[in-house]
């Protein structure tokens, strides 16, 4: 079945075998196949050469153009045998499970984190958090940021894309890496704060990075101070702030130094902020491994569409 008027925006879809025998809408057409595999026709009506070429035969008013029943049943179809069209079809919905299934298991991973956000940092007046590792009992001290960090941003230096000489360290904006360069900025272990330029406001890119970067004059640069804090720990703690709150200007939202550097925070002693900035780090190191699954997994639907069918 396929959208009337959303063919170009590949509203195609196969109908359940639960639903068969159901009535479908004037704008929502079902058809029975004959001599046609139906993942085999999901896949290639779905492919953006077929979908947007053939869409430009829709007709009606401008706010409501419909490909209709008998224009869509008379689009040209390049396929092979069905013998051959199934195995296709049978390929593709092996490669949509195992999508699905990394799919799933990201968006678990990352309900995981937020919940243990929640949990792991006090909420409200509390001065512990709901839950904390067995071997911590002391409860958390407020300090600001200024108290329990050093700031770096005098050693920034922004450099124009077509200047940079390439190289192997990473070169970082207010939304992580940029590009990677020769030289550095800065050595050792940091948090990178946006300062302005954030592409999300309401998760405010926050992030701890380790060796030798290159960091450019949107993101601010901080050092735990050794005996107090751990840096880890510090840029989940600094990311639990409302940021979005504390920005100033319009279209690109700036987060000031001083404001950045006057933050209140609760901070437990500093062995306990090391199991927790590990346990945080650990956490994100297994989201980003099945991110990198997931879109090698599209990746190579993308390759494969593109090499078994004939456009």
């Amino acid at each position: 079945m396929y959208g009337k008027l959303d063919f170009l925006h590949a509203a195609f879809g196969i109908v359940p075998d639960d639903l068969d025998n159901y009535e479908s809408t004037l704008d929502s057409p079902a058809f029975d196949l004959h001599n046609i595999d139906g993942k085999f026709l999901l896949e290639r009506v779905t492919q953006k050469d077929f979908y947007l070429r053939n869409g430009m035969t829709a007709n009606g008013s401008r706010k409501a153009k419909r490909v209709h029943e008998d224009v869509f049943l008379n689009m040209d179809l390049v396929v092979t045998s069905y013998q051959e069209q199934e195995i296709i079809g049978k390929f593709f919905n092996k490669l949509d499970h195992l999508i699905s299934l990394h799919q799933r298991k990201l968006e678990m991973l990352k309900k995981v984190k937020k919940s243990m956000l929640e949990k792991m940092f006090p909420k409200n007046d509390a001065k512990v958090p709901e839950l904390r590792f067995s071997d911590f009992t002391d409860a958390w001290e407020q300090h600001k940021v200024r108290e329990v960090a050093d700031r770096y941003d005098n050693l920034r230096i922004p450099v124009a894309a077509n200047l940079r000489i390439s190289g192997s360290t990473p070169y970082y904006g207010a939304n992580g890496i940029q590009d990677y360069v020769d030289g550095y900025t800065h050595e050792g272990e940091f948090v990178l704060v946006a300062e302005d330029g954030a592409n999300d406001l309401k998760n405010y890119p926050v992030k701890c990075v380790k060796g030798r970067i290159w960091v450019n004059n949107h993101a601010h640069v901080l050092q735990s101070k050794n005996e107090i804090a751990d840096n880890k720990f510090l840029a989940f703690a600094i990311s639990q702030a409302d940021i979005e709150a504390l920005l100033v200007g319009g279209g690109r939202a700036k987060l000031n130094a001083e404001t950045l550097m006057e933050i209140n925070m609760l901070l437990p002693k500093k062995q306990e902020q090391v199991s927790i900035g590990n346990y945080f780090t650990n956490l994100d190191h297994l989201i980003s491994l099945h991110q990198r699954k997931l879109e090698k997994l599209k990746n190579i639907k993308k390759s494969m569409l593109e090499k078994m069918f004939i456009i």
